[in-house]
């Protein structure tokens, strides 16, 4: 018997018996009502809820909540805008849109998600581009919670999914989501080139992982946007460990030995 045998004989002597996993309680028994608690949500997170005014078309109502706007692109059919995204080869060309318009394929009432997939995008950059987010929501596809949310079949057919609940502490983009428009469900707010820490997470290819002190210090006095440290500590954008002093000459105080400072996702 050759080695590799012998080590996978051994192996499969010794492996636990297979087990029935746990069941994991959807914790749903006492939700508020979906559409009521995702407003709330929504409006903590800095998102406009809209109701279409009667007699008034999506695209009228939308184009008179941004007058200046110029450049529409819509990735729902239910809405036409001004750049085609069919034709789009290249996310950057996506830079300079205004307003984007989607259609998420369900919400999360207790975070005040939206849920997007490269199907709802057709092109991703579209909701992280754009200078504002519109989506249009069926109220009927808003679920609780988290819980309910993944089993949504959605995850399991999607390349590429995000859960849509800003603003990002570490990717950096202000998303303000969700929310609806009578039958065309509409939220909108900023979400591309006004934002305020968009490099933190790629300057230090970490997003929840811990940072080193050099990295971050290298980033938030070279960033665009020069975020003093103490600062940083007070948005909540950086979480340091040991807890004390978050002032800057604390920090670096703390830091002196290389100790690592954990992003807080």
């Amino acid at each position: 018997m050759s080695s590799r045998n012998m080590i996978l004989s051994r192996l499969r002597e010794v492996s636990p018996v297979p087990r029935r996993l746990p069941e994991v309680p959807m914790f749903d028994s006492a939700l508020p009502p979906e559409v009521k608690s995702f407003r709330k949500s929504l409006d903590r997170l800095g998102g406009v809820w809209c109701l279409l005014p009667e007699d008034t078309s999506l695209e009228q109502f939308v184009r008179s909540r941004f007058r200046d706007a110029t450049v529409f692109c819509s990735a729902t059919p239910e809405f036409t805008g001004t750049r085609d995204i069919a034709l789009v080869d290249d996310p950057r060309a996506l830079d300079d849109v205004d307003v984007g318009i989607v259609r998420p394929a369900f919400a999360v009432a207790e975070t005040g998600s939206i849920w997007l997939s490269e199907a709802q995008y057709n092109v991703n950059a579209l909701g992280y581009l754009s200078q504002h987010l519109i989506a249009l929501l069926d109220p009927a596809d808003i679920v609780g919670n988290l819980h309910q949310a993944y089993h949504r079949k959605e995850f399991f057919e999607a390349n590429y999914a995000v859960l849509m609940s800003g603003p990002s502490a570490t990717a950096g983009h202000r998303g303000r989501t969700g929310s609806r428009c009578a039958g065309y469900p509409v939220a909108d707010g900023h979400t591309g080139r006004e934002a305020g820490y968009r490099a933190l997470g790629q300057e230090t290819s970490m997003n929840g992982l811990a940072a080193s002190r050099d990295a971050m210090i290298r980033f938030l006095s070279h960033g665009r946007h020069r975020l003093p440290l103490s600062e940083a500590f007070k948005a909540g954008l950086i979480c340091a460990a040991p807890a004390g002093d978050c002032s800057d000459a604390g920090v670096k105080e703390r830091s002196a030995g290389g100790e690592a400072l954990p992003f807080r996702a």
